[in-house]
This record gives structure tokens, C-alpha cells and sequence, in this order.
């Protein structure tokens, strides 16, 4: 996990950074003339402003977290102790690669990629009604 949040942070940061950029600073001033504090701007401004950049980082992240193969492939290459660390990501490798199981790896890849498509859509339902797309 301390790998993964290493590798995948900057990245974030930069999305984030420009998501936050992108509010205008025409909402704070106007929030500190009404006599809003920092954490009334911060919560009534900054965080409604970056909820399609935090649900894009989600979404991303929860793909990625289907996908995870190269940091456990790097620390584990056998999925570690009673393959306490194999992901599907790794069990799919394993298959095509080592058992040279084409056909089940190529359909173990289809069922990954309609379980990931379907978790995306749950979350894209749920989680969108949240999301303010207009400023």
C-alpha cells in the first residue's frame, strides 16, 4: 500500500493542484467580503468547486486498484505467502503467462474488464449526484 500511495501521489497532487487553480478567485472575495471564514470558504466553496476532480481521482483509483500488477509482481513475484498477495491483475499474469493458459487468461481479462466496467458504472450512479459541474 506505502508503494502504490508513493507512486501514485504526485499525480494526484498535480490533478488536484490544477482543479484547485481552476476555482475562481472571484468566489473567495466575495465569500470574505460576506464575512466567511477560511473553513466556511473551504466548505461551502473549495470543496464543491473540486468534486468533479476528486470524483475523477476516485474513479481513476478504483480502476487502478483493479489493475494493480507491477508493485506486487516487484515486491512479491510468487504472490507471497499462501498467495496472500495475489490480485486479479497477478492471477491473470500467472495463467497466461506461467500455466501458458491463453484462453482462460483471455477470458479471465474479459471478465475483468466487465467487472471494472460495472463498478464504474455503480459508482458513476451513485457518486455523480454529488458532483457539481457548474460553478
Amino acid at each position: 500500500m506505502v508503494v502504490s500511495v508513493w507512486h501514485f501521489l504526485g499525480y494526484q497532487t498535480v490533478i488536484l493542484l490544477a482543479g484547485l487553480q481552476n476555482i475562481p478567485k472571484e468566489y473567495y472575495e466575495a465569500a470574505a467580503l460576506d464575512g466567511a471564514s477560511w473553513w466556511q470558504m473551504h466548505r461551502h466553496i473549495t470543496w464543491p468547486l473540486l468534486s468533479p476532480t476528486t470524483f475523477f481521482l476516485f474513479t481513476l483509483g478504483l480502476i487502478g486498484a483493479f489493475q494493480v500488477f507491477t508493485q506486487v509482481y516487484v515486491l512479491t513475484p510468487t504472490g507471497g505467502v499462501l498467495q496472500d498477495t495475489l490480485t486479479l491483475a497477478m492471477y491473470l499474469y500467472n495463467k497466461g503467462f506461467r500455466d501458458s493458459d491463453f484462453s482462460y487468461a483471455s477470458a479471465l481479462a474479459m471478465v475483468t474488464f466487465f467487472l471494472i466496467l460495472m463498478v464504474t458504472i455503480v459508482q458513476r450512479r451513485i457518486l455523480e449526484k454529488r458532483v457539481n459541474y457548474e460553478a
